[in-house]
């Protein structure tokens, strides 16, 4: 193309459509299926920085089940809509930090677990993000605290003693 563009692959009608290889000037690489000149289906975006998502498109969009690995470690695999974090994922931070749980546009939200790499726990109720609503705290140690909990502080015992 004109401006760099380069792709080998399927046509139809003029349209690139089917399985193809499509590399950018900027040095991203799509590699998959494509439908009406769009990314459609299956396929592998690889960013010149060396992120990669590997999953499925819908007209251009990352949607539907698919792996995104960031070029600094870490990785999220679950679903998407309309290239947003929707539904159920596993997030791991580079650092050893994992989110498995529910996601609505793009950010925590429903019940969930978060482990930290040191051995802390939450399980139970996100909101935008952040521990919200009632969960289950649980230290290294052992103890544990079952409560409620706003904007990811501790607000309230629920159901008499808040260690066990």
């Amino acid at each position: 193309y004109a401006g760099g563009d380069v792709y080998e692959g399927s046509f139809f009608e003029d349209n690139i459509d089917g399985y193809g290889v499509y590399t950018y000037a900027c040095g991203d690489i799509y590699e998959g299926e494509f439908k009406n000149g769009m990314l459609h289906g299956n396929g592998k975006y690889t960013w010149v920085n060396g992120s990669v998502y590997e999953g499925s498109f819908s007209e251009g969009k990352k949607n539907g089940s698919g792996v995104f690995t960031w070029h600094y470690g870490d990785r999220y695999e679950g679903e998407y809509r309309l290239d947003r974090k929707e539904g159920h994922g596993v997030y791991t931070w580079k650092n050893g930090d994992v989110y498995d749980g529910e996601y609505e546009a793009d950010v925590r939200h429903g019940q969930g677990k978060y482990t930290w790499a040191n051995g802390e726990k939450y399980e139970g109720t996100f909101k935008n993000n952040v521990m919200w609503g009632e969960g289950t705290y649980t230290w290294p140690s052992g103890r544990v605290y079952k409560g409620y909990f706003e904007n990811g502080v501790i607000v309230r015992v629920v159901g008499g003693d808040a260690a066990e």
